[in-house]
């Protein structure tokens, strides 16, 4: 289901020169584009296995493992992915021009690779947590695949920019469709899973229409960059994401 990467390293391999205990596996890319031809994915395994696992997918410009995170998700039994997808994050490899974003679609391949790497790990109970640009991909990429199916069984939107796109006015119309898409799936359920969405109130909230199950909560005084905010408002944040796991039997 939805895995087309090809592998190109066999096994994990170590990418954690500080020792905080996360691999990473390189995949081949189907895209034709010479700087955009890898995925990694990084992981962080819970200390006890419970099949259960978390891909988190970084907004544009995010960089390195976000280490508070993966602990967090870590103590409450989740396995921990992450995808580094070229050329959308902070992180330059030679031949890749930065920031360059032709499409949202083009956060795809690096989904991919990180739900064929939980398959394989035996990962069964899968979450998708996107944050920001990366959210707003993601739930593009959750409703393309519903109905062939994701092995994706919730989903975590964090600030998916619906409402506050300003820094994309000239980009053709690529942001407006992009964020028609993401409404329009949301407010008709069509990512077919439980969905929360995260919003805050000092970015001016996400206008999001609650469709089947999809909720909407509001963080208050914070940017909802969850590992960034100040410890009295990541807690807020953590504590429904959590309470709303427990919620849905996740």
């Amino acid at each position: 289901m939805i895995h087309e990467n090809r592998m190109s390293t066999a096994e994990w391999m170590s990418d954690d020169p500080m020792d905080h205990g996360y691999d990473m596996m390189i995949f081949d890319s189907n895209d034709e584009r010479p700087e955009r031809k890898k995925c990694k994915v990084m992981r962080k395994t819970a200390q006890k296995s419970s099949a259960k696992g978390l891909l988190y997918v970084p907004g544009m410009m995010e960089a390195g493992f976000p280490k508070d995170m993966a602990q967090m998700f870590n103590r409450h039994g989740y396995d921990f992915y992450t995808v580094d997808v070229s050329t959308m994050t902070r992180k330059k490899h030679p031949g890749e021009a930065r920031y360059e974003q032709r499409e949202l679609e083009d956060y795809f391949d690096g989904l991919r690779a990180g739900l064929e790497a939980m398959k394989n790990d035996g990962i069964s109970g899968i979450v998708v947590l996107g944050h920001a640009t990366g959210a707003l991909a993601a739930i593009l990429f959750l409703q393309a695949y519903a109905e062939e199916g994701t092995d994706v069984t919730a989903a975590v939107m964090n600030s998916p920019f619906l409402s506050y796109n300003k820094i994309f006015e000239n980009d053709g119309g690529e942001w407006k469709r992009a964020v028609d898409i993401a409404k329009d799936a949301l407010v008709k359920n069509k990512l077919r899973i439980p969905t929360l969405v995260l919003t805050s109130d000092n970015m001016g909230a996400d206008s999001v229409k609650t469709g089947g199950n999809v909720t909407v909560f509001t963080v208050y005084d914070g940017e909802v960059d969850v590992p960034l905010e100040a410890a009295d408002v990541k807690a807020v944040a953590y504590t429904e994401i959590f309470s709303w796991f427990q919620a849905n039997g996740l």
